[in-house]
């Protein structure tokens, strides 16, 4: 604790607000705090790290976003892309979680990890919309583990399996994937 609080202090003013302006969701060391719930798994070297990028970090959360963000390792540089058109006026919105989970999955990481409740469009839809969302979800997953990742001969992957995988992700609109 006292290295993270020293690495704070020695942050450039205009850095540390930003630092300054994160939230946090337990009662823990507020410097603790801040760094665990806004950082992102990075590898450097193939070995993960953790990474605090404030302006990244103060992107909310939306399990279909509007944007993703990647590392690159050999500039050490965090990215943000908008994956489909942003209109002036529109959140830019990143996912906290792995978007491709059933909707209670994803509920209950967000509320454990980073302690709210989603509110997206997705989360809050109908209950018959949720359940439709979940199915499709889970034939991606059946897809890709039972079908496409088959590399023997006897692999039942197909042109048109691949292209009923692109649909499915369009339906969800997990544009990143």
């Amino acid at each position: 604790l006292a290295l993270l609080h020293r690495g704070v202090a020695t942050l450039p003013e205009s850095t540390q607000s930003l630092f300054w302006e994160l939230h946090g969701h337990t009662a823990d060391d507020e410097i603790d705090d801040r760094i665990t719930t806004n950082n992102f798994e990075v590898a450097i070297d193939g070995i993960s790290q953790s990474a605090l990028f404030p302006e990244i970090a103060m992107l909310n959360h939306d399990c279909r976003p509007n944007a993703a963000y990647f590392f690159d390792e050999r500039t050490l540089t965090h990215y943000v892309h908008a994956l489909r058109p942003i209109y002036p006026g529109e959140e830019i919105t990143i996912t906290y979680i792995n978007n491709e989970l059933p909707r209670a999955r994803r509920l209950r990481g967000l509320e454990k990890n980073w302690g709210f409740k989603c509110s997206c469009s997705t989360c809050t839809a109908h209950p018959s919309l949720t359940s439709e969302s979940d199915a499709r979800l889970e034939q991606i997953a059946s897809l890709q583990q039972d079908v496409l990742n088959d590399w023997t001969e006897s692999s039942s992957a197909t042109p048109a399996t691949a292209e009923l995988l692109i649909s499915l992700y369009k339906q969800e609109r997990l544009d990143a994937s």
